[in-house]
């Protein structure tokens, strides 16, 4: 198969996982929307929803765009060197996450007061919990951007298709 080729059918192949990562996406928003309507619990979940994912473009997302070129070069020298590099990374991004995500947990009833200043009594506690249930995620995806820069740094594009952000 000639490089050509190969390109054609990854991009292929991300495209169709992109998609279906988008219909399941739009299903469970769909999902939310029929079962819980617009209200209370919807507006609670939506909030919790939107820190982690904040968090997660500044650190997952901005990681993975540096670490991809900066892997490379390192598995241009040394593939061993290369493996501790994406270690490291791996270890440091664990380590930042895990801390943002405790003090997230710690000071969700703040931090929802930050982002939905008009959620009160019931509202404010439902979205706390939803924001203390959520915040865990997001070690996952940074920690996904991390191992889908190695996998697409081998040349294996396939599994950011049918990534977690896309899904969760």
């Amino acid at each position: 198969m000639s490089s050509k080729d190969r390109v054609l059918k990854s991009v292929f192949l991300v495209t169709v996982l992109s998609v279906i990562g988008k219909i399941t996406g739009f299903f469970r928003e769909a999902s939310i929307a029929a079962y819980y309507g617009a209200g209370t619990a919807s507006d609670a979940y939506f909030v919790a929803y939107t820190l982690p994912s904040i968090l997660f473009f500044i650190i997952g997302a901005s990681m993975g765009v540096i670490f991809v070129p900066m892997y490379l070069k390192q598995l241009k020298r040394d593939e061993k060197s290369a493996c501790n590099f994406a270690s490291n990374i791996l270890n440091i991004t664990l380590l930042i996450t895990l801390v943002f995500t405790v003090l997230g947990i710690i000071f969700s009833r703040y931090v929802v007061m930050i982002i939905a200043p008009g959620f009160k009594h019931h509202a404010l506690d439902m979205a706390s919990r939803l924001t203390r249930i959520l915040f865990p995620t997001l070690i996952f995806i940074s920690l996904s951007c991390i191992v889908t820069g190695v996998l697409q740094s081998h040349k294996s594009y396939s599994n950011r298709g049918a990534s977690v952000p896309q899904i969760v």
